[in-house]
């Protein structure tokens, strides 16, 4: 996994339209100290917890529209772990 950090644009003194002037790419892991594996570990176990909580806030919610919308959150969050355990 990584991310792009951009160094900010120029200076307000400075007239020319803003351009990023490097692009490092940096893993989370790198900037944590933990390990790619690690990391991963812990998205799948927040994404666990979810799925074993939304069961329970989907029954106990009491309008049908935020329902929906949990509804969707559990199938979101079952693709996701889907896709990190493959």
């Amino acid at each position: 996994m990584e991310y792009w950090v951009v160094q900010t644009g120029p200076s307000s003194s400075d007239h020319l339209p803003f351009r990023p002037k490097t692009k490092q790419p940096q893993t989370l892991a790198t900037s944590t100290g933990a390990s790619p594996a690690d990391e991963l570990q812990l998205v799948v176990q927040l994404l666990e917890r979810e799925r074993g909580d939304l069961p329970a806030e989907i029954h106990h919610t009491d309008t049908s529209e935020y329902k929906e919308k949990l509804s969707k959150r559990l199938g979101t969050v079952n693709r996701l772990l889907n896709a990190l355990k493959s």
